[in-house]
């Protein structure tokens, strides 16, 4: 019998941007040259070189999805090639390789490029299909560019995502109905919605917490999510996660990763992996920290493989955390819940030793069709993965530690 292979997801992180949007709190930089971004992918390149010969290679694993985000990935052509080369052997069969792209960088003949090289889907960043949507977000594409941006990419790829952000600033719930009606006429495969959030330290976050911006209540961003749902559904789209959507059985595989507790290697300024551990049942969560420059000199992060289970600082702007059962299980049931696949209570009892027992609240949720098991799966309506993190709360107390 064939033995199956062992799959790992890959995220990589570009931070370069020509435009900083307002809202946006990932690791990215506006103040960039050739000589900068070429430093930035000779490191990105050294750094997956090592974990391939550190630990994928020793692990016996491959690569069943690669998502190369950021920042703007597609700001930049050629300076993937070195990576793809380094990449290829170590792709399994049939994986799915994803580029983040800007509406006004998906050319012809970039789009073309990334098909050659070997990306097999794109995640479009629309954002908003209005004027007003795109001002109020700081993007600084047109309206006008999604429509033949997005027709062009039908040429090369097969599997699109187009990403919006609902909740902004003088939206309507006529201006959501229509941005809804504009997705399902161009019909990607895959849609990500978006409830905009006022993180702390951007320009959106200060202006609302100076009274500048006022974030629509709590009810009208339930009757934006409420009106997704049921638009969605009528235009033939899986609810697969509270922002995701996707259709004829294109969802985007690398996302269930961080849904279902699965692994993922991840290099870049700012990158978040999780990798599993001979030292913890509950994997090795790590962090690339510091700025982009700083990880264009950062050293390999070697001392991870001597990692002892305790949270700590591990060479030059590299961080491991120590992970307990209880933040597993935390982590877990906040990620699950709010997907169309739910929680495992077997997986949890095997990998934790957590029991679940229901409590009174939770079997009047079952009742009012807020919760369902199915199985060994308890699973949340969709209706309620708005408010997961409440749910989650709920269902955490509702487990206890194996005798």
């Amino acid at each position: 019998m064939k033995q199956k292979t062992k799959t790992i997801g890959l995220y990589l992180h570009i931070p370069f941007c020509r435009f900083l949007c307002h809202y946006c709190d990932f690791v990215k930089t506006a103040r960039w040259t050739g000589e900068f971004v070429d430093s930035y992918f000779s490191a990105l390149q050294s750094h997956l070189d090592f974990w391939i010969k550190t630990f994928l290679i020793p692990e016996g694993y491959m690569f069943g999805s690669v998502f190369v985000g950021g920042g703007t990935p597609s700001l930049f052509t050629k300076e993937y090639e070195n990576i793809f080369s380094l990449l290829e052997p170590f792709l399994a069969e049939g994986a799915e390789i994803t580029l983040e792209a800007n509406p006004d960088n998906m050319s012809e003949e970039n789009l073309c490029f990334w098909k050659s090289l070997g990306f097999n889907r794109i995640s479009c960043g629309v954002q908003s299909f209005s004027s007003a949507g795109l001002e109020a977000l700081t993007r600084k594409h047109k309206a006008s560019e999604v429509p033949l941006a997005y027709e062009r990419a039908r040429k090369y790829f097969d599997s699109i995502n187009l990403d919006l952000i609902y909740g902004w600033n003088g939206q309507t719930l006529g201006d959501w109905e229509k941005e809804l009606s504009q997705l399902k006429q161009l019909s990607p495969d895959h849609a990500s919605l978006y409830l905009l959030t006022y993180a702390p330290g951007t320009p959106l976050g200060r202006a609302h917490e100076r009274g500048k911006l006022q974030a629509s209540s709590d009810q009208t961003l339930e009757s934006f999510y409420e009106m997704a749902r049921s638009s969605l559904a009528d235009g033939g789209y899986d609810h697969e996660e509270v922002s995701n959507w996707s259709k004829g059985g294109k969802n985007c595989r690398h996302n269930w990763l961080y849904w279902q507790d699965q692994y993922y290697l991840a290099v870049g300024a700012g990158a978040c992996g999780y990798l599993p551990s001979r030292k913890t049942p509950f994997g090795l969560r790590y962090q690339y920290t510091g700025r982009e420059k700083n990880f264009c000199n950062q050293k390999l992060p070697e001392e991870w493989m001597s990692w002892d289970g305790k949270s700590e600082q591990l060479g030059d702007h590299f961080q491991v955390e120590e992970r307990s059962p209880s933040i597993w299980l935390l982590e877990y049931i906040g990620a699950g819940l709010r997907s169309s696949r739910g929680v495992d209570l077997e997986l949890i009892q095997k990998k934790a030793a957590y029991v679940y027992k229901s409590t009174s609240f939770l079997e009047e949720a079952v009742k009012e069709n807020c919760l369902r098991q199915e199985g060994s799966r308890l699973l949340l309506s969709e209706r309620e993965w708005f408010r997961e993190s409440s749910w989650c709360l709920k269902v955490f107390d509702a487990f206890s530690k194996e005798l």
